[in-house]
């Protein structure tokens, strides 16, 4: 049974004339509620009557004053019977719901703004739309003079309902009521003005109708009250973060039309008071950057003190919801409440952007207190010679930059992949508004030093791999490149970079394209200050997984080797910079695994040729020491398979340097991995027919014959052997087994002085002065205590007391010692 239908039943369409010829609609529902209403529990049972009982004369009359009076009893409706004809044949009977409006209309007004969350989703948008069809409904249903008492009421909830709720459906259905209404009544209050801004497409746009076509129809009196105590009741603190932002702009900018009622009725009685409230019960947990308008009210109660210590004080609240809300409110402060304790919240804010194991993954918190920092600085404004406890100035600029340039540094990464991505880009913008900010007022206080760092790091981030972030910072970067209201000093080769990056392509230029971004930022491998930075971006993109990415940049920075071939001073300085780009990240794999797969490109396409002439030059020297240590004791398949093919490029230098390469990767065709034996011996084949030269062309085709003949998967005896067979053929001494080191009991000895822990075996005595025998003190073994069941790692004896020993084994084994029965069981490996 629908609010908009005015009858309860619906005669059916059927000619099947078993027991009765009125046959009534049965309609079908799928919540069994809906099953319960009397309209539909009574069609089957009339189905049932016979004709003879219909055709009694009066005897519907009983049930029609029953219902009739049962109706009225409930005071809202009023249900009548009529019936056409006195015979069977021409009856037709209908059972119409006529209502009187007074009742029904508060219920109307409040089902316009019912919303209910379930989960993620309301279960109140069905009833919005249904209350907005029942006021279409009044339009035809009434005459003007009926509605005259309910005309503000329905709209306004109108007006409201079409502007501010949250479904696009709802606001179409209720801009189409209020059309309907002042085709029809003619009574509502600047009908055709409203409906001229707020039509049945322009609500279409939720920012729009809540920044937009409000603020207009707030302009006329009859409707400012009702939306403002709406917002405030209804929509900040709604489910929806959504709405509850929009809500605080809308509010921000409905303001100015009747400021008094504002400040002294709606803040007062509503805002303030509920965020008290929520303050005494949750101990002002703001959850998330959509309640700064609560912080903005909270200044109104709160002492100035109280308030930034307790908001200081929650971001190292274990919760990282709770930081980002709180970074974000204090970022939202006004002027007055930061004046006097601007270094407090500095330093607060720094403190959330600081990685540790505790919170590494809190990358949101990090990015909100980067935002945060970048805000309070807009407001308290620059002075030079000021105090740092109110404005900006000469001796915190540098602690603000510094906190700034570490977010361009954080390459975190969780279960939701590059989480450190939101960090930089955080970070980038920033440094552009504070960079602005302090050229525009003074521009003394940017160092050079630091107009460098900031360069540098967005020159590497726009040669990474991932567009948006690589996007956000090529933006940044001709931001201040050519900002020039006044210029951004101390920018390092300007004249080279707007030859480079021309004013007229700033907005032009697509750096989501890699096409278009590479060619362009491999250039600035021709600045020295530029080198080592965009050099450690494009090792990330060309050794990366991305086709697209990884084509363009390796494509463009080929170009550029291309370019230097002829220049032996910019090739060894490129050089310096890859090696020390690789010493830098050494172990970091971030960046020294796909620095290994952008050199075994470089190397094989031939961009160091220029060394290859030149016995033991010291770049592959230092280029293979660096790779040896890189693998060693790595279990990283993809850091392997990529150190191979650097090894077999290597092998084109000559020297000493062959035969180091031919003895690694021969360790390498033993290794316990079977897919590295089999890419190694792959490999190595390749780069025998490749260059024939490095070995005798006598043993070649032998080789060659050990290399695809012998199954690399096999055991290690067996693979051993044939590599042995390699060796000897090549004159590359063979690979020696270490033997284990077998202890026996002894003295204790000295600690090695390079040495800070290693594994303790034996009896421990439970006095501090004995120590135990450090016969086995430098093997590798685990101690388990038989009591406590516990593992723990041992340390050498002979310079760590019993005590110290003692406390490393837990609460049980300090137990046992204390009975003075301590007893270990030693597992050597």
């Amino acid at each position: 049974m629908g609010f908009g239908s005015s009858l309860l039943w619906t005669p059916a369409c059927s000619d099947w004339t078993r027991e009765n010829g009125f046959k009534l609609e049965e309609n079908k529902f799928r919540s069994d509620i809906r099953k319960k209403l009397f309209p539909v529990r009574l069609v089957r049972p009339w189905h049932r009557v016979p004709r003879a009982a219909l055709a009694a004369p009066g005897s519907l009359a009983l049930p029609k004053a029953r219902l009739d009076r049962t109706w009225r009893s409930l005071g809202q409706w009023k249900v009548s019977l009529g019936m056409e004809g006195d015979g069977v044949e021409g009856a037709n009977c209908r059972f119409v719901w006529i209502f009187f409006a007074a009742p029904v209309v508060p219920v109307m007004l409040k089902a316009l703004t019912y919303d209910e969350k379930r989960g993620a989703c309301s279960v109140g948008s069905n009833v919005r739309d249904a209350a907005c069809y029942v006021c279409w409904a009044f339009a035809r249903a009434y005459e003007p003079a009926e509605l005259i008492p309910f005309i503000n009421h329905i709209s306004s909830a109108l007006v409201i309902a079409a502007v501010f709720d949250r479904d696009v459906n709802c606001r179409r259905a209720a801009s189409a009521a209020f059309q309907e209404n002042v085709g029809r009544q003619g009574t509502f209050p600047h009908g055709i003005d409203i409906l001229t801004a707020a039509d049945y497409f322009a609500v279409g746009n939720r920012v729009n109708c809540y920044l937009t076509i409000s603020v207009y129809i707030a302009g006329f009196p009859e409707y400012t009250q009702p939306m403002i105590d709406h917002l405030v009741n209804m929509k900040i603190n709604h489910w929806d973060s959504v709405i509850r932002e929009l809500a605080t702009k809308a509010l921000h900018n409905i303001t100015p039309q009747a400021p008094e009622y504002m400040a002294n009725v709606a803040l007062q009685s509503s805002v303030v008071q509920g965020f008290r409230r929520r303050t005494d019960e949750t101990s002002c947990q703001i959850r998330n950057s959509n309640d700064v308008v609560v912080a903005f009210h909270a200044a109104i109660v709160f002492s100035p003190d109280e308030l930034v210590t307790q908001y200081v004080s929650e971001l190292q609240n274990a919760e990282e919801m709770i930081r980002c809300g709180f970074s974000r409110a204090l970022g939202a402060l006004p002027r007055f409440l930061l004046k006097g304790r601007l270094q407090q919240v500095l330093e607060g804010l720094k403190k959330v952007t600081v990685i540790s194991p505790e919170d590494v993954s809190f990358a949101e918190s990090r990015r909100d207190a980067l935002i945060a920092i970048a805000k309070v600085c807009q407001t308290v404004g620059v002075e030079g010679d000021g105090s740092q406890q109110e404005h900006v100035c000469r001796d915190n600029v540098d602690q603000i930059y510094a906190t700034l340039l570490t977010g361009v540094t954080d390459y975190t990464t969780d279960s939701r992949g590059d989480v450190g991505g939101w960090v930089r880009e955080a970070a980038m913008t920033s440094l552009m508004e504070v960079t602005l900010l302090l050229v525009q007022n003074e521009a003394e206080l940017i160092h050079a030093s630091v107009c460098k760092q900031i360069m540098c790091w967005l020159a590497q981030q726009s040669a990474e791999k991932i567009d948006k972030f690589r996007a956000h910072a090529g933006s940044v970067f001709l931001t201040l490149l050519h900002f020039d209201q006044p210029p951004v000093p101390h920018i390092p080769h300007r004249a080279e970079l707007e030859r480079i990056f021309p004013r007229w392509e700033k907005e032009t230029l697509n750096w989501n394209a890699a096409s278009e971004a590479f060619p362009r930022i491999t250039q600035l491998l021709g600045l020295p200050a530029y080198q080592y930075h965009v050099l450690l971006g494009l090792s990330v993109s060309v050794g990366g997984l991305t086709e697209t990415t990884l084509r363009y940049s390796a494509q463009s920075l080929f170009d550029y080797m291309k370019k230097i071939q002829g220049d032996p001073s910019a090739l060894e300085g490129f050089c310096e910079t890859l090696l020390k780009v690789f010493e830098d990240n050494l172990r970091n794999d971030r960046v020294s695994v796909p620095l290994l797969t952008m050199l075994d490109q470089m190397l094989a396409n031939g961009c160091f040729d220029m060394f290859t002439e030149q016995e033991n030059h010291p770049f592959p020297v230092k280029l293979f020491t660096l790779c040896k240590e890189e693998i060693k004791r790595s279990k990283d398949i993809r850091k392997l398979r990529s150190s191979i093919g650097v090894f077999c490029g290597l092998i084109q230098f000559q020297g000493d340097m062959r035969e180091k390469v031919f003895f690694q990767l021969f360790l390498l065709l033993c290794h316990p991995f079977p897919i590295i034996r089999k890419t190694t011996a792959s490999q190595v084949y390749e780069m025998l027919l490749t260059y024939g030269d490095v070995v005798d062309a006598a043993v070649v085709e032998q080789a060659m014959a050990i290399l695809s003949d012998t199954n690399w998967e096999a055991e290690l005896p067996v693979v051993r052997e044939r590599r042995n067979c390699l060796c000897d053929l090549l004159k590359v001494p063979r690979p020696q087994l270490v033997p284990k080191v077998s202890y026996t009991a002894g003295p204790a000895v000295p600690a090695p002085p390079d040495l800070s822990f290693s594994f303790l075996s034996g009896r421990v005595q439970h006095e501090e002065e004995q120590l135990l025998p450090a016969a086995l003190s430098w093997s590798s073994c685990f101690l388990c205590c038989r009591a406590g069941k516990r593992l723990s790692r041992g340390i050498p004896t002979s310079w760590v007391s019993a005590e110290l020993r003692i406390a490393l084994l837990g609460r049980r084994g300090r137990e046992m010692c204390h009975r003075k029965t301590p007893k270990f069981l030693v597992f050597t490996f």
